[in-house]
C-alpha cells in the first residue's frame, strides 16, 4: 500500500486551457511515455498552489530517456481523455484508501489532510477544489454560524442599553436621541466588527476563523475592505445569491471577498484538531502519509482565482 500523497491528486492543464483530472502519478508517467502529454505540459498536485511543467515535478519524468514517444510540446488530452466519469475514475486512483470511505482515494484535502475518494469530492466535480466536500461545507457553515453569533452579541446588548436608558429616564421623548444614536451605531459596529476585533469578531473567533488580505494572507482585514466585502450583503436578492457562492467556489469566497480581495481562513489550532482526527482514521487503515499537504492557510489565502 502506498503512503505517498503524490501518487494521487494531479491536475493537468492542456494547451487549449482546459483542465483534466484528477490523475495519478502513474497516469502522468504513462501519458508522458506514450506522448499524450509533453515534458512542458503544466500539472499541479492538489496540495500545490501553482501549475509547473511536468518534467519539474518529482518522480514523474524519471526514466523518460528510454521512451521514444515523449513529446517536447503540445498534448493530445482533448482526444484521449475519457468522456464518461466512470472511465475517468481509474485514471486518478492508486493504492491509497480514502480516509472516510471504503474506496480508493483520488485527491488530498489541504484543510483536514484527508485522502479523499470520488464520493468526498466537492461539487461540481469539474472544478479544482482544494478542500474535500466536508471541509468545504464546514468552513462556510461555520461562517454562517459566526454571522448569527455576531448579530446576537452586537445587536442585543445595544438595544438592551437603549431600553435601559428609557427605563432610567422614564420618558419616551427623552430617549429618542440616544435610541436614534444607538440605532445608527448598531449596523456600523456590525459591518466593521472584524477589523474592530483585529481580523476576527467574536463569532469567527469562536468558530476558529479569521479574515485576512489576499495580498499576503496575514494582514487582518482593513476597514475599507470590510466595507467593500459587506456591500454584497446590502443588495436585495443578490445577497441571497452571494450567500450560496462559497459552497461552489474552490477558494470558498463570497463575491464580497472577491471584490475586497479578502479571504476567510481557519486558525491553525482548529486545523490541527481536524488533522489529528484524520491521521487517526488513516492509521486504522494502515496508512501513514509520508508528506502532509504543504499549503498553509496563508498560502491558501494568496491563491489567485
Amino acid at each position: 500500500m502506498s503512503n505517498d500523497i503524490y501518487d494521487i491528486g494531479w491536475w493537468i492543464q492542456s494547451t487549449d486551457e482546459a483542465f483534466y483530472g484528477p490523475a495519478s502519478r502513474e497516469t502522468l508517467a504513462r501519458y508522458l511515455r506514450t506522448g499524450i502529454i509533453s515534458t512542458n505540459t503544466l500539472v499541479r498536485h492538489c496540495t500545490q498552489p501553482d501549475f509547473r511543467p511536468v518534467a519539474d515535478q518529482p518522480g514523474i519524468a524519471q526514466g523518460l530517456e528510454r521512451a521514444t514517444e515523449v513529446r517536447a510540446t503540445g498534448d493530445k488530452l482533448a482526444e484521449t481523455w475519457p468522456r464518461r466519469h466512470r472511465d475517468r475514475l481509474p485514471l486518478g486512483e492508486a493504492a491509497i484508501p480514502c480516509a472516510r470511505h471504503h474506496r480508493l482515494a483520488v485527491l488530498v484535502c489541504t484543510s483536514c489532510q484527508a485522502t479523499c475518494c470520488d464520493k468526498c469530492r466537492a461539487r461540481p466535480r469539474r472544478r479544482q477544489f482544494f478542500m474535500c466536500r466536508k471541509c468545504q461545507a464546514s468552513s462556510y457553515n461555520r461562517r454562517i454560524i459566526a454571522y448569527f453569533i455576531d448579530s446576537f452579541v452586537i445587536t442585543v446588548p445595544i438595544y438592551a442599553l437603549a431600553f435601559a436608558l428609557g427605563g432610567l429616564v422614564g420618558s419616551t421623548a427623552a430617549i429618542t436621541v440616544p435610541v436614534a444614536l444607538l440605532t445608527i451605531a448598531t449596523p456600523i459596529v456590525f459591518y466593521f466588527r472584524d477589523p474592530i476585533f483585529g481580523g476576527a469578531a467574536l463569532g469567527k473567533r469562536a468558530m476558529g476563523l479569521r479574515v485576512v488580505s489576499a495580498r499576503d494572507g496575514v494582514t487582518p482585514v482593513t476597514y475599507g475592505q470590510a466595507l467593500v466585502r459587506n456591500v454584497a450583503l446590502l443588495i436585495p436578492f443578490f445577497n441571497l445569491v452571494d450567500l450560496t457562492v462559497p459552497y461552489r467556489d474552490p477558494l470558498c469566497r463570497r463575491y464580497g471577498d472577491r471584490w475586497a480581495k479578502t479571504r476567510v481562513v481557519e486558525t491553525q489550532n482548529r486545523l490541527e484538531e481536524r488533522r489529528t482526527k484524520v491521521r487517526s482514521w488513516l492509521a486504522q487503515k494502515g496508512v501513514d502519509l509520508q508528506q502532509a499537504p504543504n499549503i498553509t492557510p496563508e498560502q491558501f489565502a494568496r491563491i489567485a482565482g
